[in-house]
């Protein structure tokens, strides 16, 4: 069953010399706040039965930050590697301002909790003074 959901999990799975160790199973429960994260995310932004387009600039850009958290890690290369191609990633889409859709930013502003002051913050803090008004 598994072959209709990953053909390749046959080749990973060849790569191990037995089932996953002890110390396997710690390494990989590093990354469960991560992929949780991540996981939330992905269920706040894709949700269809409520409107998400207020929360949507708050949950990329906290994902955003997220990977800039994980680039900084020392004590795991892997994760730090990791880090490197998501953010490569992430700056494809959300890098450039100025390359973005404005109507994520309209969302927000509208939105009663943020309003123009986080939305310039958001600016600042991830593309430097993106904004001439001190809104």
């Amino acid at each position: 069953m598994l072959e209709l959901e990953d053909e390749k999990y046959l080749v990973e799975l060849g790569k191990l010399d037995g089932v996953p160790t002890e110390s396997d199973w710690e390494y990989a429960k590093t990354y469960l706040p991560i992929l949780k994260f991540f996981y939330d995310a992905t269920l706040k932004v894709s949700a269809t039965k409520h409107v998400t387009g207020n929360s949507y600039l708050k949950e990329v850009f906290g994902v955003g930050l997220m990977i800039r958290k994980m680039s900084l890690n020392k004590t795991d290369p892997n994760q730090k590697a990791m880090a490197t191609k998501m953010k490569a990633k992430f700056d494809k889409y959300w890098g450039d301002v100025d390359n973005m859709n404005l109507v994520i930013f309209v969302a927000c502003v509208l939105d009663p909790r943020y309003k123009m002051k986080f939305v310039t913050w958001l600016i600042r803090e991830n593309y430097g003074s993106g904004s001439d008004s001190d809104s």
